[in-house]
């Protein structure tokens, strides 16, 4: 489609968006001078009945010459053209240049009140202008409103017209869901908007953007909300004054006739506290100046200024809440900056109290606590000035002490003395001598002598030396081959074992090694453990690159993320209030992403426990995949489409339509150029992720197509279903090799070893069969949870097998 000219003026540029609605492209058009860039929305329709066109064409035109009236306001994109090409309905708007509000609205950074007024009323205004044409818009949210950057106006784009002719196009009835569920109001879910059903997302809009919770956040202030009329209660995770807090009420009534019932009523309200705010803004601001000139560089306030900030408070009229909200803006960012110094403080004493000094990994350790935290060096500094201890200068004085030698006299006497001294100290210097050589040789006697000792010694022992050394040795290969089957590496303890067998006097003991090697290779002989459990089914689990870890979801709503080795629970996510369906590691170790029921990809990062923009189907994301280079995700859905979703954008870049049911795996191969998917529909497809095209549709299995999987070399799919087989094909030819039985109930997930030689597969008959992937043969059936096992997955190093159940709990199966 890149390159490809429309109507015979638009080229297309890019896909910006791919549904199974259809398809949104960047365009430019060739019939105008200069950078004449434009978006183009292309419906996609796959009905064949000639009636359903003639249809659909007539209400396509009836809905673009709506579009056109809605687009003579200067906040809505221009509607520039609409045509029809083989069968397929196109609109073309004008390009907006600017960035969206959620670009504005993010998570932990909630906005003042000043700035959410300004928004509704833009809004407002726009809506003002589309309800009165009848026209209700069903998608309000932050990625469809546009800050304009030539003025930084919010423009209101993505209108749900063409969204209606493809609902229709199968019958569907009118009661089909359109719009984006957090912002979507009951009345909108049961099938039956109004005009205030607007009115109520954009109140959401606001609530999120005085707040700063996530997106996924908005459903549980409803849901965890016990009062009998269902309203919201949100204020106290706001700092909001109640005239604002009373509007954006009335805006969210669970009951749309105790809502605004216009936008024109709503706006009023609004431009009404608009006003007033001004007045009140001003003297905080005044206020909100005096405090960061009282504050010192690390939020302290003296006696004298606490005294200068409470007179000028009473000056201005304000009261203390307004006072203390100005104050918690400004000083907050000191407080948890002294936080985050008292946490690094405490993390130092602790560690003096292992070691000091401290070696370069615990002081490599403290640096990167230091960057987390984000505490200057100068701090750091003045922190450990004050807890470590002082190095002290230890100075060696060596005094040295010469005796002087006592003046010599120069007479006669004196030196007939001297002649008689030295030749007696020569005569003792003779004899001593004499004594000395004497002394030498008995040494060396005695030294040759010892060795004449060892040597005879050693001679003795030579001969039980070599009896015993062989005897010794073969021992050695037996402990060998012991140590490694202890180990669990059976690969090279069959190895061994054959090297040596004709070589050993011990070939029985050997032989019995080799035995045990060759059941624990072939996961006849497992070790299982009871490693974690969930509140609710675990629906699945997957190991980190690096085995060390696992994460898993339930459908208690969470997401967990365990210690592989002790079991600890390292983290917790509670999700979007939903089931979890699926889990993924990234390559990386980094992000783990989830499929949920509430139609989303959800995808956090596991070092700052960041919750990302989610990515949403139109129904149930049943199976989540990384690809191997991690620049995109791949899911399948209740909504019957696969997709490949861009990571960075959140754009998609391949909406395949292929299955014509639930679509409940996908996976890709290790090169990342190819995806399977198995699907209710009974078939399995492998697309070719280079071309963009289904290169194979797999048909064998008399059921659902339940787990689909890659071996690691590309050339074999694996494939479980609801007909209890699990079926091996060829990749390239799409044929079908080998058909496993043995299952008793449906077959939930498969997954293949990493050195493509075991296939294991979890049933609802509450076991997990082992088999060897090219003979077929059924080597080990693993029992031990108390219902069907819904998720099986090997460890990286092939050793391990994890696998959750209804029963609530999580096995690790060991070889």
């Amino acid at each position: 489609m890149i390159g490809q000219l429309l109507d015979g003026r638009y080229q297309i540029l890019k896909v910006i968006e791919s549904t199974e609605l259809g398809k949104t492209y960047l365009a430019k058009d060739t019939r105008r001078p200069g950078e004449s860039l434009c978006f183009v929305k292309h419906l996609h329709l796959v009905a064949e009945d000639p009636d359903f066109v003639k249809i659909a064409r007539r209400r396509f035109q009836q809905e673009a010459q709506t579009l056109e009236k809605l687009s003579q306001h200067d906040r809505i994109p221009q509607l520039l053209a609409y045509f029809e090409e083989s069968q397929e309905f196109y609109l073309v708007e004008s390009y907006v240049s600017g960035q969206s509000l959620a670009h504005e609205i993010v998570p932990g950074h909630p906005l003042p009140e000043d700035a959410v007024i300004k928004i509704l009323i833009e809004v407002l205004e726009i809506l003002l202008f589309v309800h009165g044409h009848g026209v209700i818009h069903r998608d309000l949210k932050p990625t469809n409103l546009i800050r304009r950057d030539s003025d930084g106006k919010i423009v209101l784009i993505d209108f749900g017209a063409v969204k209606e002719i493809h609902i229709h196009q199968n019958h569907n009835p009118p009661t089909a869901r359109i719009g984006t569920i957090e912002y979507m109001p009951v009345e909108q879910f049961d099938g039956n908007p109004h005009l205030n059903s607007d009115i109520y997302a954009l109140g959401m809009i606001g609530i999120q953007a005085l707040t700063g919770i996530p997106i996924f956040e908005l459903r549980k202030l409803r849901e965890n909300n016990q009062s009998p009329n269902n309203e919201l209660s949100w204020r106290h995770l706001a700092v909001v004054s109640s005239e604002i807090g009373d509007v954006l009420d009335k805006m969210v009534c669970y009951d749309y006739h105790k809502r605004y019932q216009s936008a024109g009523e709503n706006l009023a309200a609004l431009r009404r506290l608009d006003e007033e705010s001004q007045t009140l803004l001003a003297r905080l601001n005044i206020y909100r100046a005096e405090i960061k000139q009282r504050s010192n560089h690390r939020g302290d306030i003296s006696i004298v200024g606490r005294k200068i900030l409470d007179e000028l408070r009473i000056s201005l009229e304000l009261t203390k809440d307004e006072a203390e909200s100005v104050e918690d803006e400004i000083l907050n960012p000191y407080r948890k900056y002294r936080e985050k110094g008292e946490r690094y403080e405490q993390a130092l004493i602790e560690s003096m109290q292992q070691e000091y000094p401290f070696t370069p990994e615990t002081r490599s350790e403290l640096q990167r606590l230091q960057q987390i935290l984000g505490i200057s060096d100068e701090d750091v500094a003045f922190i450990e000035q004050q807890i470590l201890p002082r190095s002290m200068r230890e100075q060696l004085l060596s005094f040295f002490s010469r005796s002087q030698s006592p003046r010599r006299s120069n007479s006669p006497s004196s030196e007939v003395r001297r002649s008689k001294n030295r030749r007696r100290n020569r005569q003792r210097v003779r004899r001593s001598l004499s004594g000395l050589w004497i002394l030498i040789g008995a040494i060396i006697a005695a030294i040759i002598a010892v060795i004449f000792a060892m040597i005879e010694y050693q001679r003795s022992q030579q001969n039980q030396f070599l009896q015993t050394q062989k005897r010794v040795l073969e021992q050695q290969k037996v402990t060998r081959l012991e140590n490694i089957l202890a180990e669990g590496n059976y690969e090279l303890c069959v190895n061994e074992a054959t090297k040596i067998l004709n070589r050993s006097t011990q070939n029985l003991e050997i032989q019995k090694i080799q035995q045990q090697c060759k059941d624990g290779l072939n996961w006849r002989q497992v070790k299982v453990r009871d490693f974690a459990q969930h509140l609710g089914s675990v629906s699945a689990v997957a190991f980190s690159p690096d085995g060390r870890t696992i994460v898993s979801g339930s459908r208690d709503q969470t997401v967990k993320v365990w210690d592989a080795r002790t079991g600890a629970l390292l983290q917790n996510f509670s999700g979007d209030l939903s089931q979890i369906t699926s889990v993924d590691f990234s390559p990386d170790g980094g992000e783990i992403a989830a499929g949920s029921f509430y139609w989303r990809i959800l995808e956090w990062s596991l070092e700052t426990g960041e919750l990302f923009l989610p990515l949403e189907h139109q129904g149930m994301v049943w199976s989540v995949a990384f690809s191997p280079d991690e620049r995109t995700i791949a899911s399948g859905s209740g909504d019957r489409s696969v997709r490949v979703w861009d990571r960075q954008t959140g754009y998609i870049l391949f909406n395949f339509i292929d299955h014509t049911d639930i679509v409940y795996s996908v996976a890709f191969n290790t090169e990342g150029t190819k995806l399977v998917s198995g699907s209710k529909d009974t078939t399995i497809k492998i697309m070719d992720l280079e071309t963009g095209i289904v290169q194979n549709t797999l048909e064998g299995h008399t059921d659902e197509v339940r787990s689909v999987m890659f071996t690691s070399d590309g050339t074999k799919v694996v494939s479980g279903g609801y007909d209890d087989t699990v079926r091996i094909w060829d990749t390239n030819t799409g044929q079908l090799l080998n058909t496993l039985t043995g299952h008793t109930g449906d077959i939930l997930a498969v997954a293949v070893s990493p050195d493509n030689q075991i296939i294991a597969s979890a049933s609802k008959d509450r076991t997990i069969k082992i088999w060897n992937l090219e003979t077929g043969e059924l080597l080990n059936t693993l029992s031990g949870h108390t219902n069907e096992v819904y998720t099986v997955i090997f460890s990286p190093d092939g050793k391990t097998i994890a696998s959750g159940s209804k029963d609530r709990t999580i096995k690790l199966w060991k070889k």
